[in-house]
């Protein structure tokens, strides 16, 4: 129907239907459960493979053998332990046991080895509930000075020479012009790497740090399941573990040996079909849980609940019916693998994965929406092209990945029901999974560009703004998990229909845990997804409603509104009606009214170099008092820098909310050459003019205007000419020759390449674009402007014989 609405241009009712789900006659229900697999019917055609994907392993010591590390004397923000990775780590004080999550503990990443492993120096010693994972400067300082430094001079002797003596030095070498931080790398030794660890400890502690006591290293490898995959089969499970840890240099005897700390690993079970999408099922999560894991099914349902503190669920691309998940287990559901993390998901996520300010997809944030007018329009353009793109040769696999202790690696996800987790999963044809997607971002951007008028934000209604709003949090969940933070969640209560909420509970309809309870015991109205996919509710939109809104008095609570865009609904919508009064360049405008640069040299993105035949240039004499000049090379360089000087100053209209006379864009009048000026049809140079054919007496005429002989340069103020680099180039050689060579080049300019050019504007003393017939025995045939009205109408002169064409289409 989508396809339909569109064909007939009946846009309006196109974004209602795809974005709230309604025509005008019934309300839509996505049953996405009709694509669920039957694995035992014998046309599904299903594979199961298993991997290894991550390795996480908290070691007193550095257990990396046989590579070498390359290793920072310090870490820059974001390179250390941020995110949570679901093990606890615990340690002995004089206080008695301590245990807190590992990415809690105060860190500091300090080498890499191979492509995507690192290390990373845990200091159990400087935790405080109340205290940062981020190390200050001082402490920093003391671990390179008192730690690092001190073990490598003992390792490498005399070649340590290189490393400052204190982390001040190599900061202030670090530090770019740009305020930003460069840290030198380092390589150390493969065969000396088994000391070090040990010895840097050692050191801090030796030099009164008694924090460093409890010191380890985390190891992590992460994201390499493509390198490990293997059969669901105990002995293809066994021998890529040996591959595993010895491809990535970690040796598997002493992971095992529970003498060198703990060793978690993540295992990994994807499954594919032939030409069909896999999507987990929403309401088998439990089960998949369950199977894979062997626990209590009455504990694998409650920790897979709504609400449940241990359950995360991340709707598919806006359809209920279909999500990922991530669990926490903790004790009660871990189960006899000591699962200590699980997640589902599917793997077309790494199409559009983009780590950046705290987001794992690509993305656009609400001031971007409201705000940011180009980035948005190009930011959909390029998610519509990746989602048709994918609709052909891209299939989705879907992934479970449990984090377990290394004793279980070759035993979890082998001995378990496959049937039964094929059964918990949806299989939706690659054109319908991405079209869905691709129809979305579509009427998106169709709703968003509607409410901007060249580039700015029309409407100041509470009901316009909200609706702009809730385009980035719909369009950043179609490929990416819905976000649920506090301003998110108030943002969903605002555009989604409300219902009761024990109702909505009790069919698992809501988008994420709410109270459903008001204070006095009543039913409180929640946000509502009931229908099988993500609608928003009825919006306005149409020829009544040119700038679509939601209707009411609802909006975002001030808490949330300055959240998203910095701002207080008021001051925002302030601003919006002042603006209205502010005219609004247009896009297409020239800055013909500044002085144009030089162009950079061809290499460096600027136009070809020009190979003027230029005669009698030989025996010329310059001033001696300039720098030498090659005269050819010159001469070339003004004309090169004369043809885009004269296309950026062309006339622009009057009003400032008009265009311009000029057709090319800006990318085009940057590489411009003299091909340009020898168009015929005008119609794709400009968007109107009037044109003559120029005698020889007024062809000569413009010259002299364009390039004037020595002494001739006038000094009154003339439109464009002082603001063209070529005239000032053109002026300074004047200057430095002598008047016989001078007119030479002029000559040699004249009778050879100005004689090469088709057409020109028909310069004058004052300005070299007229866009007057000021002299009415010229006779000027004006071609029909073909863009709005106001524009001015350059005269263009044209030198030869041959009819001036004005092709549009052409």
């Amino acid at each position: 129907m989508a396809a339909e609405l569109h064909a007939l241009s009946f846009f309006a009712r196109l974004v209602l239907f795809v974005l709230c789900g309604l025509t005008h006659t019934h309300r839509v229900v996505i049953d996405i459960l009709q694509n669920a697999v039957d694995a035992e019917a014998p046309e599904e055609k299903i594979t199961l493979e298993r991997d290894y994907d991550s390795l996480l392993g908290v070691c007193g010591d550095i257990l990396v053998r046989d590579t070498n590390l390359v290793f920072r004397m310090t870490s820059q923000p974001g390179d250390d332990l941020q995110n949570n990775v679901h093990i606890l780590h615990e340690w002995q004080t004089d206080n008695g046991a301590i245990s807190a999550p590992l990415h809690a503990i105060p860190n500091m990443l300090f080498a890499t080895f191979k492509e995507r492993n690192s290390i990373v120096m845990v200091f159990p010693g400087l935790y405080s509930p109340n205290q940062t994972h981020w190390l200050n400067k001082d402490k920093r300082c003391k671990i390179y000075e008192d730690g690092i430094r001190p073990a490598m001079v003992k390792l490498l002797g005399s070649r340590s020479n290189e490393l400052p003596t204190v982390l001040d030095s190599e900061i202030f070498r670090a530090q770019q012009s740009s305020g930003k931080l460069s840290y030198t790398t380092k390589t150390f030794p493969s065969w000396q790497v088994q000391n070090l660890g040990k010895l840097i400890r050692d050191s801090l502690i030796q030099r009164g740090h008694d924090w460093a006591l409890g010191m380890v290293y985390l190891h992590m490898i992460r994201g390499v399941k493509n390198t490990s995959f293997h059969a669901v089969e105990g002995w293809a499970a066994d021998d890529a573990l040996k591959t595993f840890f010895h491809e990535n240099h970690i040796p598997l005897a002493e992971a095992r040996s529970g003498q060198h700390g703990r060793w978690f690993i993540d295992v990994g079970l994807e499954i594919s079909m032939q030409r069909r999408c896999l999507l987990w099922r929403t309401d088998k999560h439990a089960d998949v849980y369950q199977e894979l894991t062997n626990v209590d099914p009455q504990e694998a349902d409650r920790i897979t609940r709504m609400g449940s503190s241990q359950y995360v669920r991340d709707f598919i691309a806006h359809l209920t019916g279909v999500s990922g998940a991530r669990i926490t287990p903790g004790a009660r559901g871990e189960g006899p693998f000591e699962v200590a993390y699980c997640q589902m998901y599917v793997t077309d996520k790494a199409l559009t994965a983009a780590k950046g300010n705290g987001r794992h997809a690509k993305h656009i944030t609400p001031t971007d929406a409201f705000q940011n007018h180009r980035h948005v329009d190009m930011f959909f353009q390029k998610l519509l092209d990746l989602y048709l793109n994918a609709s052909e040769l891209n299939l989705s696999s879907v992934r479970v990945e449990l984090r377990v202790p290394l004793a279980y690696a070759t035993t979890v996800l082998l001995d378990f029901d496959q049937t039964r987790i094929c059964n918990c999963l949806v299989a939706v044809p690659a054109p319908d999974y991405w079209g869905w997607r691709a129809w979305r971002a579509a009427a998106l951007q169709l709703v968003w560009s509607w409410q901007f008028v060249n580039g700015r934000f029309e409407s100041d209604t509470a009901g316009a703004l909200l609706l702009n709003q809730a385009i980035p949090w719909l369009a950043n969940s179609l490929h990416a998990t819905p976000d649920t933070m506090s301003a998110s969640r108030d943002l969903l209560k605002a555009i989604l229909p409300l219902g009761p909420g024990s109702r909505l509970l009790a069919n698992d309809d809501i988008p994420f845990p709410i109270g459903l309870r008001n204070v006095d015991g009543t039913d409180r109205y929640v946000p509502k997804t009931e229908r099988g996919a993500i609608f928003i509710r009825r919006f306005l939109v149409g020829p009544r409603h040119p700038v679509p809104l939601f209707p009411g008095s609802l909006f975002l609570k001030r808490a949330a509104c300055i959240a998203l865009l910095g701002n207080t609904l008021e001051k925002i919508l302030e601003k919006i009606a002042q603006n209205r009064h502010v005219i609004v360049r247009h896009t297409l405008r020239l800055r013909n009214k500044v002085r144009q640069p030089e162009l950079p040299p061809p290499e460096e993105g600027g136009p070809p170099p020009l190979d003027l035949e230029l005669p009698n240039m030989n025996g010329l004499s310059i001033d001696d008092s300039a720098p030498p000049i090659n005269l050819p090379q010159s001469v070339n360089e003004i004309f090169r820098q004369f043809f885009v000087d004269v296309l950026n100053i062309a006339p622009n209209s009057r009003n400032a909310t008009g265009g311009t006379a000029m057709r090319l864009t800006e990318d085009e009048r940057s590489v411009a050459t003299i091909e340009v000026f020898q168009e015929v049809n005008l119609a794709r140079i400009l968007n109107t003019c009037r044109w003559m054919r120029a005698p020889e007496a007024i062809w000569k005429d413009v010259f002299n205007k364009l390039f004037p002989a020595k002494g001739d340069e006038s000094t009154d103020p003339r439109q464009n000419y002082q603001r063209c680099s070529y005239y000032r180039r053109w002026n300074e050689l004047a200057a430095a020759a002598d008047d016989h060579a001078f007119e030479v080049i002029r000559e040699s300019l004249w009778s050879t390449a100005f004689q090469e050019i088709y057409w020109l504007p028909h310069a004058k003393s004052d300005r070299i674009w007229e866009t007057r017939d000021r002299v009415k025995s010229h006779r000027y045939t004006q071609f029909f402007p073909n863009q709005e009205e106001g524009v001015p109408i350059p005269c263009i002169i044209i030198n030869g014989r041959r009819t001036p064409e004005w092709n549009v289409e052409g």
